[in-house]
């Protein structure tokens, strides 16, 4: 990052699952600048936390957070989203590691009740 927010700016991060057993979900570098970031319906699941550094004034609206270590079941979190535990298939084990092995990929499909579904945010 060259630390200037003018270079880095006006990101929708929308309708992504981003799923990490060995680190937060989302890592910002310590020299990370920028502006006008929203995320929204997004599922974010970290071991131990979900953001490390420094997150500015980013917008978090009706996303799911979920931390593997230390869950904390059916939070409602305002705005911000809520704490409910995706039920992924076959969550942790990916495989793919060309564009072709991802046609029929189906591990974060979300399994069991869809108690996700219709909660997210309309933008």
């Amino acid at each position: 990052s060259s630390g200037d927010s003018s270079q880095f700016y006006d990101c929708l991060v929308y309708n992504n699952t981003v799923y990490n057993s060995a680190e937060a979900a989302i890592s910002y570098s310590t020299t990370s600048a920028r502006k006008r970031f929203v995320f929204y319906n997004n599922i974010f699941v970290g071991k131990d936390s979900l953001i490390r550094g420094d997150r500015g004034v980013d917008v978090f609206r009706r996303n799911d957070w979920w931390v593997l270590d230390k869950p904390v079941k059916g939070a409602f979190v305002g705005e911000g989203g809520y704490y409910l535990q995706p039920d992924f298939k076959d969550p942790g084990h990916t495989q793919v590691t060309t564009v072709e092995e991802m046609k029929g990929y189906d591990k974060y499909r979300i399994v069991g009740q869809l108690v996700l579904k219709g909660i997210g945010a309309n933008f």
